[in-house]
């Protein structure tokens, strides 16, 4: 089943929205994506 795009954007943004009011709630430590972000960086090196 293939979504229409609208629909997969509106929801790919509700779960963009959805994480970023985590981290603002101090739910979601910010460090963890720092870190993830990092090692994947220094994976490709």
């Amino acid at each position: 089943m293939v979504i229409p795009e609208v629909r997969q954007e509106r929801l790919y943004q509700k779960i963009a929205n959805l994480i970023i009011k985590l981290i603002n709630d101090n739910i979601f430590p910010r460090e963890l994506f720092y870190r993830q972000n990092a090692n994947w960086q220094n994976s490709l090196a």
